[in-house]
């Protein structure tokens, strides 16, 4: 859930006009590099050093991947740079098949560079909302109002927090799975381990 929250989160940091942003993981072998050229936004992954992903404007364009100038490579972006059975029975791989590839709206909601940041999204043209949360080798705690969702409706807060005793280093993997009802006079109380984070989809109730 770390990778996705740095995603949504390090985008809405230099959607606020910072020329360039670089956030490394806590052991220092990932770090996502975002710039804002004329503009637009461009996105770079790097592992141990080598690139993962390349600049692009319009997502992720994989390194050795034949270039795609249509809006179809933003699906890119939910892509993981892992095996696929360290996913199989893993519960949390649901917000990865659900989070959207497009938004028409960005909000952050807290943040500090190379701190954390906490980030909200709204798929374009639709109705679902999702938080990105992520901090650095402390753990933190946030209050987050959810005003900014449509007033007199109803949502359900689908959670993926960091389970019992998480820590970066020491116990990376628990991830705690919740729902809960919320709405415009929600606020959701956050916590985030030591290195890691949080991943919120917010959807109306069917």
């Amino acid at each position: 859930m770390l990778k996705v929250a740095l995603l949504l989160g390090i985008a809405g940091i230099a959607s606020r006009g910072q020329a360039q942003v670089r956030v490394a993981s806590p052991d220092r072998r990932n770090q996502v590099t975002i710039e804002v050229r004329e503009g637009k936004l461009f996105y770079s992954v790097q592992r141990d050093g080598w690139a993962v992903f390349l600049p692009s404007g319009l997502g992720f364009e994989f390194r050795g991947a034949p270039l795609l100038r249509d809006g179809l490579r933003l699906a890119d972006t939910t892509r993981t740079t892992d095996l696929p059975e360290n996913y199989e029975h893993q519960p949390a791989f649901q917000f990865i098949r659900d989070v959207a590839v497009d938004w028409d709206t960005s909000r952050v909601l807290a943040g500090k560079i190379g701190d954390y940041v906490v980030v909200a999204r709204r798929e374009r043209n639709g109705p679902t909302w999702f938080i990105g949360a992520i901090t650095d080798e402390e753990g933190r705690t946030f209050d987050i109002p959810l005003s900014f969702l449509t007033k007199g409706r109803r949502y359900v807060a689908e959670i993926y927090a960091d389970g019992p005793s998480a820590n970066w280093l020491t116990n990376p993997l628990p991830v705690s799975i919740s729902q809960r009802p919320v709405d415009a006079t929600t606020r959701l109380h956050l916590v985030l381990a030591p290195g890691g984070g949080q991943a919120i989809r917010i959807r109306p109730v069917r």
